[in-house]
């Protein structure tokens, strides 16, 4: 079984970022700061019924889209000298499209999860959370200077993080990859770590999150078909993110791209 690790550190974030949404949403537009620094995003679930078009563009806009996407509140917020960020892999737009097909048939199997939609996806290397956009920046410019090795991914079976019988996370694993995303990701926590960074308390397990349990103690799994065979990529960039909330969903915005060699 794979350690939670950061995953599991991501699921303790989620409900307070559900809880705040949820109080943003009751108290209007003056409550928008109010989950800015809470931890790593949750999926808002307005934003699991939607199904999203041009699903590896959507994530990708950049600032002259970023108004339509986010409104003022998350326009003020993304002026701030605070960002909700984490360094990550995206995936390629044809592994992103079969597993967005893949995920609608799940949701319709098992609605006591909020399943990740497809422009979400991605592979966690670091989250960072709040933390001011002059040290992010820092950590990257260091990194950038760094030997950063690409290597190929392969995504594996379905597996999940569990508490007693009820699942809280569905994810899947990596067949391929998974020694060189820890050596990816050791880098990433050096740099953290000159930067004054708390360590991550866990020792760091690559894997792709598909699904987490509404209720936070999670719920019963039902059979889901397994998950569709992938053809390996391989992984050339590695990108620092903001993560922005919006009633819609979460909206991942790439602040930098670092080059893997």
């Amino acid at each position: 079984m794979v350690h939670p690790g950061a995953g599991d550190q991501e699921a303790q974030a989620q409900a307070a970022d559900r809880a705040a949404a949820a109080w943003r949403h009751r108290h209007g537009n003056a409550a928008h700061r109010s989950d800015r620094d809470t931890g790593r995003d949750q999926h808002h679930p307005a934003g699991q019924r939607r199904r999203r078009s041009r699903l590896g563009h959507r994530a990708f806009r950049l600032a002259a889209h970023r108004a339509q996407l986010l409104g003022a509140g998350a326009l003020e917020e993304a002026g701030s000298l605070r960002v909700r960020a984490f360094f990550g892999l995206r995936l390629p737009d044809a592994q992103r499209e079969a597993l967005d097909r893949y995920l609608a048939t799940c949701s319709a199997a098992a609605p006591d999860f909020r399943w990740t939609p497809a422009a979400n996806l991605h592979l966690t290397v670091r989250f960072i959370g709040g933390a001011d956009r002059a040290l992010v920046d820092g950590i990257a410019d260091r990194l950038g200077q760094t030997a950063l090795a690409g290597f190929e991914v392969e995504l594996g079976e379905l597996g999940t993080f569990k508490r007693g019988r009820l699942t809280r996370v569905v994810w899947l694993g990596l067949r391929a990859g998974a020694a060189a995303a820890q050596t990816l990701a050791a880098q990433v926590e050096d740099e953290c770590s000159r930067a004054g960074l708390a360590p991550e308390q866990r020792p760091f397990q690559p894997h792709l999150t598909l699904a987490r349990a509404r209720r936070r103690d999670g719920a019963v799994l039902p059979a889901v078909a397994a998950a569709p065979e992938l053809e390996p990529w391989r992984a050339e960039e590695l990108i620092l993110y903001a993560s922005h909330l919006s009633r819609s969903g979460a909206v991942y915005e790439p602040l930098r791209l670092l080059r893997l060699g």
